[in-house]
């Protein structure tokens, strides 16, 4: 087997031995966690308030929505209509904090190893920052070995006090 995979594998086996226990102790920091963050979040704009009946997931996507389109704007890749679709279907997750907001979507790839990977992140960049922690102890409940960050070159010298290390450059040449 190769390096990744014997991570992986050694990965798997360390959260079958701790699973129930982890579980339960990450999924009280991250409801923890989503409380503070809808607490602290500012009133919801008069669209988002019409249907107080709405679900949580669909209220925080709606705070963020625009934000998300914006910095989409000349990708190319998605439309806000694909993203919202995933993350309203599972298949991505949405970590709303106050005012910033990240979303990752879990990718298994052909090696058996599953990556949390980030797809956007949105509004304050600080809080940005102290979502990255929630970001991580979800990947580690839904079986992710590692979390991968793709963006501006900036984030590097961000996430390295976070124990983020460089591990590929990703470059594009639109054609």
């Amino acid at each position: 087997m190769n390096e990744v995979a014997d991570y992986a594998a050694a990965r798997a086996r360390r959260l079958d031995d701790d699973l129930p226990a982890l579980g339960a102790e990450l999924a009280d920091d991250v409801g923890d966690e989503a409380l503070a963050a809808l607490r602290a979040a500012p009133e919801l704009s008069e669209d988002v308030q019409v249907a107080e009946a709405l679900p949580p997931l669909l209220a925080q996507w709606l705070r963020f929505r625009e934000a998300v389109a914006e910095a989409m704007e000349g990708s190319g890749l998605y439309t806000i209509d694909d993203v919202e679709r995933m993350v309203l279907s599972g298949e991505a997750y949405l970590f709303p904090g106050a005012a910033a907001a990240i979303i990752a979507q879990p990718v298994t790839y052909p090696s058996g190893e599953t990556v949390l990977q980030t797809l956007w992140a949105v509004g304050d960049l600080a809080e940005v920052l102290t979502l990255e922690p929630a970001l991580c102890a979800s990947a580690r409940l839904v079986g992710c070995s590692r979390v991968l960050i793709e963006g501006r070159k900036g984030w590097e010298r961000l996430l390295k006090p976070a124990g983020y290390a460089p591990w590929s450059v990703t470059v594009c040449k639109v054609l």
